[in-house]
């Protein structure tokens, strides 16, 4: 081929160039020192150039940048080596994005040599943009797609947070992520993945009102998606710039997470880049934050489900440990049968779950329950109210308890009745310990009336016995008067005895407590008993070696055997054995409940059983009552057994009955050991009635005239100078206007004005020698005591016998040795 003219090559030339201008890619060609022969307004735009350059210019002069990539293909080029297909980023293009371009460069062969290189650039960017949107697009749904099996494979929060964020990272294409939960008013961060961690750690993120509306307050604030798609220049986040720059910060997003409709926590996602976050991924990513808060109330949900069913087993585990008897009873079906009974009800009433299913619940009903309580209860269901009844009811094997049952209607959520609850509590001891309350107060009532009868009488008996033996004494043995007095004497000795079953009854009769073997008192009562039971009663006693001592009144004790030992004989009209027993014992607590009015402790027992018939069940608890009997009238007072209680009670004892109908009756006595080291005496059945005498001066102060005036006799007939007052204070102006000694105040403890008590301790005060000796009909023994001490007075009971005042006063002023 022909070399062209240098003409026919500038037209050539420009006609290569116009085509260039009208090129919609970049084209050029360099010579072979690689600069620019020529290039159009589309490979200037690649370059980044407003205006396309005059020829001449080196690529390198253009594109420093570009040249770096170039320079290797465009060599190999010029050598005449393969040509160079590659994409490369071009210059930011006006948007200040980056530009993409395919881009060819060959070695330009004409007239027989390699004069330079040309260049062709494709402007892909749109495609290379949308390659890269897709493909965040698919990495995103990538993204929701994981997060949501995390969220249904996860157990708890604990558990979803750090796969959320590493899936975020390692599936979303993001910088970091982070999930941060509120804590009182700031937020802390849970979970963390990806770079910049330290920087994500380290966030202090407040949450109060006054605090810096960051991306994370205002996403929990204001409950919406925050986007800050430049995150070193935006005002939003002002705090972190710094931090955020040194860590590679560029762009983030910030979301609420819900859980309940409320805001706890936020998923924050860091990019590396500004303008990362496109209207069209933000379409997308907002779905992570329903996933998220989705699984947070399905562990909500969970963790509820699981303090329910916590609390149905805690419910079902009280129910099993309940003592008390729990029933469910279907009120819309006929009869409201039993659906459900609780283990507490089976313990309770013997029945099984089997055996009361699909019954009603009267069955428990018995010929002895209150039917005004059936009625009660019966009205409440028919009402569909709450009620509360007492009532006995029988268990399986035929026993008896007595239920205290609480009704309560169950409604649905119409409020309908559906069912009926019932609990069942045995109160069969707490009704008992009520019914000895009871009892016990009401013999505390009877025996306040029946000390003051006593008192009455014993003034009375005093006046009769130390008159009728004065006047017997004054009187021939011949006088046919004798024998009335003698009657008199006697019915007066009766009266006596029944005023001290009085006492003792009551709890009121003054104790002259003494330490004593009960063996002694047993073998000393022994023949008296004999003489009690008749020929046709045995009497066996049994005395236990090493029996413990007991400190008690030895009149009284031989009072209680006397008493036990009569309502034996009378058990037994046609003969049988009465056994009195001795033991020790040993007290428990349970005991102690089931006795009453007693503390745990060693005790001595006195046990008299008899063959008799029995005491009736019915009839038990009534027996220690006052004036309670069974025997025909004028057979008995009333007063035998609870003069025992009396006694007993008084003594810090107890008293138990075992009994059945043909089986006999055995009583038990309990008193409590006496002190160690304490001995007793044997007992001194013989006393002496000789009148003792004494030249001493006494102070006799007694309300009741009558027996002022008798013992005021008596005691001048033994040679004693005796002073008289009608009460306490009439007793101390006769003391103070006596100028000589006072060796004895005989005293009434009861009586107006001024009692025995404080008199004695007044006169003491000024006559600090003088001895006491009280006398009473009745008085309160802890009341007699208090304030005196035992070893500074002596005790005479009314009524007395002459003989006895003689030798009390005698005893008190010259004590035997």
């Amino acid at each position: 081929m022909p070399k062209p003219s240098d003409a026919e090559a500038d037209q050539n030339f420009a006609v290569l160039a116009h085509l260039c201008e009208h090129m919609p890619a970049g084209v050029g060609l360099i010579d072979r020192d690689f600069r620019y022969v020529l290039l159009n307004d589309a490979l200037a735009r690649f370059h980044g150039l407003a205006q396309t350059p005059a020829p001449g210019r080196t690529v390198a002069e253009l594109d420093a940048r570009l040249w770096t990539s170039l320079e290797p293909a465009l060599k190999q080029a010029v050598g005449g080596q393969p040509a160079l297909d590659r994409e490369l980023c071009g210059a930011p293009g006006p948007d200040g994005l980056e530009t993409y371009w395919r881009y060819s460069c060959f070695a330009v062969n004409l007239l027989g040599g390699i004069t330079g290189v040309g260049l062709i650039a494709h402007d892909i960017t749109e495609r290379r943009r949308t390659q890269t949107a897709l493909a965040a697009r698919d990495a995103l749904y990538l993204m929701l797609s994981r997060a949501g099996a995390a969220a249904n494979q996860s157990r708890g929060a604990a558990e979803l947070y750090p796969e959320i964020c590493r899936i975020a990272v390692e599936t979303g294409g993001f910088l970091s992520a982070y999930i941060g939960v509120v804590e009182g008013d700031h937020l802390r961060i849970e979970s963390c993945h990806g770079k910049a961690l330290d920087y994500i750690k380290e966030l202090t993120i407040p949450l109060g009102e006054d605090a810096h509306p960051g991306p994370a307050w205002t996403a929990l604030k204001r409950e919406r998606p925050v986007i800050v798609n430049d995150f070193l220049s935006d005002p939003m986040t002002v705090p972190w710039h710094e931090d955020a720059r040194r860590a590679g910060i560029a762009a983030s997003a910030t979301f609420p997470l819900r859980e309940g409709g409320r805001p706890v926590a936020v998923l924050g996602l860091y990019a590396g880049r500004t303008n990362f976050f496109t209207p069209d991924q933000l379409a997308t990513l907002t779905e992570i934050a329903p996933i998220v808060s989705l699984a947070l109330d399905r562990f909500a949900a969970e963790k509820r489900r699981r303090a329910d069913e916590e609390e149905l087993r805690l419910r079902d585990r009280a129910i099993q440990a309940a003592s008390q008897g729990i029933i469910i009873a279907d009120a819309l079906a006929p009869d409201m049968p039993i659906i459900f009974v609780s283990p507490g009800f089976v313990r309770l009433t013997g029945y099984s779950l089997g055996e009361v299913l699909g019954r009603n619940g009267r069955f428990l009903q018995g010929r002895d329950t209150d039917p005004a309580a059936v009625a009660k209860i019966r009205a409440a269901l028919a009402s569909g109210r709450e009620c509360r009844v007492e009532l006995l009811n029988y268990r399986k094997n035929g026993s008896t308890f007595w239920n205290e049952l609480t009704i309560s209607p169950i409604l649905d959520a119409g409020g309908a009745v559906t069912h009926f609850v019932g609990v069942q509590t045995d109160v069969t001891e707490r009704r008992r310990l009520e019914e000895q309350f009871r009892q016990s107060q009401k013999m505390e009532a009877v025996g306040q009336l029946a000390g003051g009868i006593a008192h009455d009488f014993n003034n009375l008996l005093t006046i009769i016995g130390v008159a009728g033996e004065t006047l017997l004494a004054q009187t021939a043995p011949d006088d046919a008067r004798c024998a009335l007095i003698a009657e008199m004497l006697d019915a007066g000795g009766r009266a006596a005895v029944l005023t001290r079953q009085l006492l003792a009854f009551s709890r009121r009769q003054i104790l002259e407590p003494k330490i004593v073997s009960l063996n002694d008192v047993v073998a000393d009562a022994e023949r008296l008993l004999r003489r009690l039971i008749g020929e046709h009663v045995v009497l066996k006693t049994t005395a236990a070696p090493d029996l413990w001592l007991v400190k008690a009144d030895l009149s009284q004790l031989t009072q209680i055997l006397i008493n036990l030992a009569v309502n034996a004989r009378d058990a037994m009209p046609k003969g049988g054995q009465l056994r009195v027993e001795t033991r020790n014992v040993s007290l428990a607590q349970d005991d102690c409940l089931r006795l009453g009015d007693v503390v745990p402790g060693r005790y001595v027992e006195l046990a008299v059983s008899d063959d008799g018939q029995g005491i009736q069940p019915t009839v038990q608890p009534r027996i220690f009552e006052p004036f309670f009997s069974t025997k025909p009238p004028g057979k008995g007072s009333g007063l035998g057994l609870s003069t025992v209680h009396g006694i007993v009670a008084q003594s810090h004892g107890a008293v138990a009955v075992e009994s059945a109908p043909g089986r006999g009756a055995t009583f038990r006595i309990y008193l409590p050991r006496a002190d160690e080291g304490q001995k007793a005496p044997r007992t001194d059945a013989g006393a002496a009635e000789a009148f003792a005498h004494g030249a001493e001066t006494l102070l006799l102060v007694e309300d009741e005239s009558g027996v002022r005036l008798v013992a005021g006799r008596v005691l001048r007939t033994c040679g004693y100078t005796v002073l008289e007052a009608a009460d306490g204070e009439e007793a101390l102006s006769v003391a103070a206007a006596h100028a000589g000694q006072i060796d004895l105040l005989v005293s009434d403890v009861v009586m107006p004005k001024l009692g025995g008590r404080e008199l004695a301790e007044r006169l003491r005060a000024v006559r600090p020698k003088c001895k006491i000796l009280f006398m009473s009909g009745y008085t309160d023994d802890a009341a007699l005591r208090d304030g005196v001490s035992s070893a500074e007075f002596a005790f005479l009971p009314k009524p007395f016998r002459p003989y006895e005042l003689a030798e009390k006063v005698r005893e008190v002023l010259i004590p035997r040795t």
